[in-house]
């Protein structure tokens, strides 16, 4: 989580509903960054949050700027498309899971930094994917 920290301070991070619930109480909203919940419940509360019903209305309450999107699977998809860099975890391990990243096509990113982690089993890095040049942004 340290990795996370300090890669985030200080910047919008987005999440749906499920990935704000899945984070103790006691880390809500996460500090130091403006936390936004996309939900498409109007009557949700996520205290702390900023709550918006769609990407495109989490992006704007974001502001310009570097913006995390921290989860879960279907706004990753979302925002895949959009996205100039990726801060992938990439961990060598198979656990039995129901969502997961969607799939990044090898010809438009390129990995431009590598970090193993340490003293954990499974292995882990946390990697740096940029968008290549000739890839369009949709």
């Amino acid at each position: 989580m340290a990795y996370f920290k300090q890669t985030t301070l200080g910047r919008p991070v987005i999440m749906g509903r499920k990935t704000w619930e899945s984070l103790p109480e006691r880390f809500r909203p996460l500090p130091g960054r403006l936390n936004v919940v996309v939900s498409r419940n109007r009557d949700y509360a996520a205290p702390g949050a900023t709550l918006c019903h769609s990407l495109e209305e989490a992006l704007a309450a974001a502001g310009s700027g570097e913006v995390f999107v921290m989860g879960g699977a279907e706004l990753y998809t979302l925002a895949l498309p959009q996205a100039h860099r990726l801060y992938l975890t990439r961990v060598e391990d198979a656990p039995a899971a129901d969502a997961f990243f969607p799939t990044v096509p090898a010809g438009e990113w390129q990995e431009t930094r590598r970090q193993a982690g340490t003293g954990s089993e499974p292995t882990y890095a946390f990697t740096l994917l940029e968008r290549r040049p000739s890839a369009t942004v949709r």
